[in-house]
């Protein structure tokens, strides 16, 4: 264990007792300076411990086998266990005692305990680390080993080859922890029906699957479809898959990030204006990973816009700057025209007016007068004359009015 040097204290009298508890009460490193009959003084040694348990190590050899001594300096510092003596490092009840205060005290028990099955099942229930300083034949227990990675997948890193390569144990480990994975054995990692069931749980752990795996499609899509960013751990070619691409931006958008030029030299992915459509409406900020065609693409930025008003950042400069804007007044501008100049020009003109806008309907006021006619036909008028507008109702008209007006909050 290390510790500091003790500080030699000079100029002060170590000889007396009551100079000394009082000195060791404030700082118990300082039974370094006390002489050696006031290191075997069990009264001034406990002070000691109680303020620093590694002032075990200044006591005298008799007191460091006295197992009050050390039950007093391991509950202030578990590996203050280090310091005593190897008898004392046998007692199950110091050593679990140091064990919950420190779980590395373990390292300093003796071999005889940390092969003890009962008591090493006992301290891993409490601490999985535990596992770490077990007996190598405890390490190849299925059962020790399994309490343990049932608390943290972690564990499986102090296992033995064999559990290593045993899957209803690493199936434990890597369902508490998916990253668990990393320890489990080569042939496990390369093992698809083991590999796929994983998958379906946690699409990440293709990160520690075999090359072979990797560049498996239909491994890869269990994957990608569990959780999209797994794109990123497949072969270069699946990242030019389309298909295995779409599944990855339709569960996640981020995952266009990783797409690659498509099969056979086709264009980038990244340049399909299909997928990178279903990404930026699943994630507007994929808008970042598109090809630069696709960011000067007026409604794929409003796709993205949808669903995040800052993705405008990824868009080309033309459309960031003033173009976008532009085209949503001239939209909404069919809104705001007088109703007998819209419906003159655009209704009427396109074939005769509805007999439902009512006699001389196409000569009233504007749009908001057909509110007259009821909730519901008002409605149903406007989005008919939107139709003839070329202009979607709904969510859409109201990202276009945003966009307009510079107004977006999302």
């Amino acid at each position: 264990m290390n510790a500091a040097t003790p500080k030699v204290f000079t100029g002060v009298d170590f000889s007396s007792r009551g100079f000394v508890s009082r000195a060791v009460k404030n700082n118990g490193e300082a039974l370094f300076n006390a002489p050696a009959e006031l290191k075997a003084d069990r009264g001034i040694v406990l002070e000691a411990v109680r303020q620093n348990g590694r002032a075990l190590r200044h006591a005298s050899t008799g007191l460091k086998a006295d197992r009050g001594v050390v039950l007093e300096a391991v509950k202030n510092n578990g590996e203050a266990l280090f310091h005593a003596s190897d008898g004392i490092k046998a007692d199950r009840v110091v050593v679990r005692k140091a064990v919950r205060q420190s779980v590395d005290a373990l390292y300093h028990a003796s071999a005889a305990l940390k092969s003890d099955r009962g008591f090493m099942l006992e301290v891993i229930m409490e601490n999985w680390n535990a596992l770490m300083f077990a007996s190598v034949a405890l390490k190849a227990d299925r059962g020790i080993v399994i309490e343990a990675v049932a608390q943290s997948g972690e564990a499986l890193r102090h296992a033995s080859a064999a559990l290593k390569s045993n899957p209803d144990v690493v199936r434990v480990a890597i369902q508490k922890a998916g990253g668990a994975l990393k320890y489990a054995a080569p042939a496990l990692k390369a093992d698809r029906g083991f590999m796929i069931e994983a998958a379906k749980r946690n699409g990440l752990i293709i990160r520690f699957a075999s090359a072979g795996l990797k560049a498996d499609r239909g491994f890869v899509l269990e994957a990608v479809t569990q959780n999209g960013r797994a794109l990123e751990y497949a072969s270069a070619e699946l990242r030019g898959d389309r298909n295995v691409v779409l599944a990855a931006v339709q569960q996640c958008g981020l995952a266009l990030k990783y797409a690659t030029t498509g099969r056979g030299g086709e264009k980038s992915l990244k340049a399909d204006c299909g997928i990178v459509t279903v990404a930026v409406r699943n994630y507007g900020a994929a808008l970042a990973h598109a090809s630069s065609d696709l960011q000067a693409d007026r409604e794929v930025v409003l796709e993205a816009l949808n669903e995040n008003g800052s993705a405008l950042r990824y868009a080309s400069p033309a459309l960031r700057e003033g173009g976008l804007e532009a085209y949503a007044r001239v939209t909404l501008a069919a809104y705001s025209t007088p109703f007998r100049v819209f419906v003159g020009t655009v209704l009427c003109a396109a074939r005769p007016a509805p007999a439902c806008l009512g006699r001389g309907g196409c000569h009233r006021g504007g749009l908001h007068m057909l509110n007259s006619h009821g909730v519901h036909h008002a409605t149903s008028f406007k989005k008919r004359i939107a139709e003839y507008a070329g202009v979607q109702m709904g969510p859409r008209l109201a990202l276009i009015a945003k966009v307009a007006a510079r107004t977006w909050t999302w």
